[in-house]
């Protein structure tokens, strides 16, 4: 069997074009051995299965099928080869094309391929040197508001509530069925019984809370309001809303003294003091984490600015794609449509994308190429062991949600912790750079 002829040509915007010429003996050859693989699936009378002559699997089947069916299997195995055996780094399917096919003729076809190039880093070192001199003075304080801010969290969580026959007022607790309707229509998600809420925590839109002071348990009151223009869900933001209240429940909240035995009452602490203590470290840790996040994203910012390498379109498309699955996702919680949500923001779709293609997503696809790159100049591999703890982690956290462990596609976790652990590594790298 001889090779077949292959062309390889470089063209813009990262792509490759193959072309190859298969002659028509080793093509006729695969053919066969595809008529033999089909033939277990045919059944002809006195033929045993798999024992049917190549002459009456071409009258059985046709000509078209068989030569369909080579050039298939013919494009998938020596495009792989051409692309081995050249090296190239082929990134995503590649756009086949048939030039030539014919009974008797060789099989001529091309391939275009994206193609991830060479990348060049520039002085990431000293760029980074620069960004960490920065954050080498962080005077960071823990006031003592703050702590008490916790405390005070902490103990209204734990509140005593105590059924009064009084009417309500700002601090109590109380039970509610409620009804929200616009022009006497009740809105989605605007019904609900028995539902609690703290006067003066103002969980609900403004002016809320406040017509309920002074009710008592079984008052019913009916009051307009408008919703802010601002509100997270756009078909109700600005508009007017009737609310109709009834008051199942008011009840007294008993704060416990926040002392020693407060502090016991949580857990393993001792004393307030202890407990205050890990508050402080607790407020420390969050405070050097926001920190470390902020110093991620101006970190990678300026480290690609001396990034050099040609990005293939194809990897933009898909990073466009999942931002605008971010936005589907996003629309959702806000519980509005996509369609709505472009309204919102007064942009079309289409125009999200032509900035995303220029901007955010051509930056997000230098920033991982960059960190992958760094990733592999500076041989950074997490170890097996630890991707596997990381997992084990993971997979603790998922069985508190019953039998979703069963259907853990694991190789899929193993990968995803890996480049998680690789990109974090890669980050410390450069948050160490003096």
């Amino acid at each position: 069997m001889s090779e077949p002829k292959v062309v390889i040509e470089k063209l813009e915007r990262s792509k490759r074009k193959i072309s190859i010429v298969l002659n028509w003996d080793d093509f006729f050859q695969l053919i066969k051995k595809v008529a033999k693989e089909l033939s277990k699936e045919v059944k002809l009378n006195g033929f045993r299965e798999g024992k049917i002559p190549f002459e009456v699997m071409e009258r059985t089947l046709g000509r078209e099928r068989l030569l369909a069916e080579g050039a298939e299997r013919a494009v998938k195995k020596h495009y792989v080869d051409a692309i081995l055996d050249n090296s190239i780094k082929a990134i995503g399917q590649p756009k086949v094309q048939i030039k030539k096919i014919a009974w008797g003729n060789d099989l001529e076809f091309e391939a275009e391929v994206a193609e991830l190039g060479e990348f060049f880093l520039g002085d990431w070192r000293k760029t980074a040197a620069k960004i960490n001199a920065k954050y080498q003075k962080d005077n960071f304080k823990v006031e003592e508001e703050e702590i008490q801010r916790e405390l005070d969290f902490l103990a209204s969580q734990r509140a005593k509530l105590k059924t009064v026959s009084r009417t309500a007022k700002i601090g109590d607790q109380l039970e509610i069925d409620f009804v929200v309707l616009i022009d006497n229509v009740p809105i989605e998600g605007g019904t609900a019984k028995k539902h609690q809420l703290v006067l003066g925590e103002k969980r609900f839109i403004p002016g809320f809370e406040d017509q309920l002071v002074g009710l008592s348990a079984g008052a019913e009151k009916k009051f307009e309001l408008k919703f802010p223009e601002d509100y997270h869900s756009r078909n109700l933001a600005g508009k007017k809303a009737t609310f109709e209240v009834k008051v199942g429940l008011v009840q007294e909240r008993e704060l416990p003294k926040i002392d020693d035995d407060f502090a016991r009452g949580i857990g393993k602490f001792k004393s307030l003091e202890e407990l205050k203590k890990n508050i402080k470290e607790g407020i420390i840790e969050e405070h050097k984490n926001d920190l470390r996040r902020k110093r991620e994203v101006e970190m990678i910012e300026a480290v690609v600015e001396g990034f050099k390498g040609e990005i293939p379109d194809i990897l933009i498309d898909e990073e466009v794609h999942r931002m605008i699955h971010e936005i589907e996702d996003r629309a959702t919680s806000m519980g509005i449509s996509k369609k709505d949500y472009f309204e919102k923001i007064g942009k079309s779709e289409d125009e999200l994308k032509a900035g995303w293609r220029k901007k955010e997503a051509l930056n997000r696809v230098r920033a991982a190429l960059f960190l992958e790159q760094l990733a592999k100049e500076e041989n950074i591999n997490p170890s097996s062991e630890e991707i596997e703890e990381r997992m084990n982690q993971m997979i603790q956290y998922f069985k508190t949600f019953g039998d979703v462990e069963k259907n853990l596609d694991l190789k899929a976790l193993y990968n995803e912790n890996k480049y998680r652990l690789t990109q974090e590594k890669v980050f410390d790298l450069l948050l160490s750079v003096k």
